[in-house]
């Protein structure tokens, strides 16, 4: 699955039958959890309390978006 797919779901299972938030749930909380996530969109990655989105992930969103 690929960042545009997973950009327009919030979840999904993956080959062992786990829950992975995707990019655009974690976005939607707003603030990284600190728990390891697989899809993180903060930076920096996996500390609990920052709000700040990777540059990689924020460019692509200006771009899609026509920003």
């Amino acid at each position: 699955m690929n960042l545009i797919e997973r950009l327009k779901i919030d979840r999904y299972l993956d080959h062992n039958g786990n829950v992975v938030f995707t990019e655009r749930f974690l976005i939607n909380r707003g603030v990284c959890c600190g728990l390891g996530c697989t899809h993180c969109p903060y930076h920096p990655r996996h500390e609990a309390g920052i709000k700040e989105l990777a540059n990689d992930l924020k460019a692509f969103m200006r771009t899609s978006t026509g920003s």
